[in-house]
């Protein structure tokens, strides 16, 4: 839980140090939290579906959004690209989100990897830490996209093989 706080805190330096225009010291508390969310978030195999696992969950979110959405609103201006980018990926990781959500609330075996936390998370912190945030937030669509495919091809296969055909006639 305390990993789950500093994680929260991170993530709310990093997007108000965003908002200021200070992008590459939002990194740090950035990384503070990406740390905090790899190191102290449950498996999805240790807690199913406990309060922990759910809390781990919407700080994940937290974070991604309390970076990406005030980059968008911070390079709008100076950048339009990474802010329609930035928008871009916020979707997607809400798209990657809810289909984990939907898929397990109907009963389909739907993992959530600390890898796929992690590249995330880094690759965010890093894009903060270098500067080089159109690549970053590009490997971000592309691992959430990706993420998004698979868990929606991984539902669709698991309710074919469920589904039983309907009786003749």
């Amino acid at each position: 839980m305390a990993a789950l706080a500093v994680a929260v805190a991170g993530s709310a330096a990093a997007g108000t140090l965003i908002l200021s225009g200070s992008l590459r010291l939002a990194g740090i508390p950035a990384l503070i939290a990406a740390l905090a969310l790899v190191s102290g978030a449950p498996s999805s195999r240790d807690l199913r579906r406990s309060r922990s696992q759910l809390l781990a969950r919407l700080v994940d979110r937290a974070f991604d959004f309390s970076v990406l959405v005030p980059l968008a609103w911070a390079t709008r201006d100076a950048d339009p690209p990474i802010a329609i980018l930035s928008l871009v990926a916020a979707g997607l990781a809400y798209l990657a989100a809810y289909e984990r959500a939907r898929g397990e609330s109907l009963g389909f075996a739907v993992r959530d990897e600390a890898g796929y936390r992690a590249a995330r998370t880094g690759v965010l912190t890093a894009g903060l830490l270098t500067g080089w945030l159109e690549a970053a937030i590009w490997v971000f669509v592309i691992l959430t996209g990706a993420a998004a495919a698979v868990r929606a091809a991984n539902v669709a296969r698991q309710a074919r093989r469920t589904s039983t055909p309907a009786p003749p006639g």
